[in-house]
């Protein structure tokens, strides 16, 4: 089948409609993966602080 067979493009605007409870479980679960995702970048740059001063790698002096 052809290009122009399916309409040639894009079928103009389309609709979805989402009940109150997908709307709410998108919403819960987007706040939750951003949450795990901060605790885990914390994690990652308490490690690379921690590594850093104890390589000796002094970025905060410059600051006193």
């Amino acid at each position: 089948m052809s290009y122009e067979q399916y309409g040639g493009g894009y079928s103009g605007r389309q609709e979805m409609s989402v009940s109150a409870g997908t709307a709410f479980k998108i919403g819960f679960f987007g706040a939750f993966g951003a949450a795990v995702a901060g605790i885990v970048l914390s994690v990652i740059f308490f490690v690379v602080g921690l590594l850093l001063a104890a390589a000796g790698v002094g970025f905060l002096e410059q600051f006193n």
